[in-house]
């Protein structure tokens, strides 16, 4: 049995690295599929481990690299609500592969302008999914758009690390820099 590479991202990114969780659903997922089944999809990763396809980081990242407000102020109050599942510390670093990926991107297409699309996606080594998200969330995320982006992570990472955020939740602090990432 393989796994799709979408499904094996979504298990990535929710499980985390404590492996302890991620043994026990990867158990809980091999029990629950059908015998014969050739490749797990995302769907069956989601009904086995119980992600909410509405209210997942990629969800939000999606409507996030599509500048769609509407859509990420009610992922993010579910994250603010659900704190212990969705830690501000995973969303960040979850936010930090998605725009290191644009920002790669970008940063060869200046360097190769001549290229085409799929040659870029042969040099970032992103399976075709991946690079279709990369490219679609590029027209929101300019180059400049995506290095301030950035800076808002360390920003927002280093607020969440230390006292200086004095009352704010860490859902407060996670709309705050959807926010102004989005601006």
């Amino acid at each position: 049995t393989r796994i799709e590479p979408q499904a094996a991202s979504l298990l990535a990114d929710f499980l985390g690295t404590d492996l302890q969780r991620v043994v026990m659903e990867l158990d809980k997922l091999f029990i629950l599929i059908p015998e014969g089944t050739l490749a797990i999809s995302t769907d069956m990763v989601e009904n086995s481990v119980g992600i909410n396809r509405d209210f997942s980081p990629f969800t939000m990242f999606r409507h996030l690299t599509d500048g769609n407000f509407s859509g990420v102020q009610p992922i993010v109050q579910y994250f603010s609500d659900n704190e212990k599942k969705y830690p501000l510390v995973m969303i960040i670093s979850l936010l930090y592969t998605h725009l290191s990926r644009i920002l790669k991107y970008h940063t060869l297409r200046m360097e190769n302008p001549s290229l085409t699309e799929d040659a870029v996606g042969k040099l970032m080594g992103s399976n075709y999914y991946f690079f279709k998200e990369t490219l679609r969330a590029s027209r929101f995320f300019t180059f400049s758009r995506t290095v301030r982006a950035m800076e808002l992570l360390c920003i927002y990472d280093s607020l969440y690390k230390s006292s200086d955020r004095g009352e704010a939740t860490d859902g407060e602090l996670l709309m705050e820099m959807v926010c102004k990432m989005m601006a």
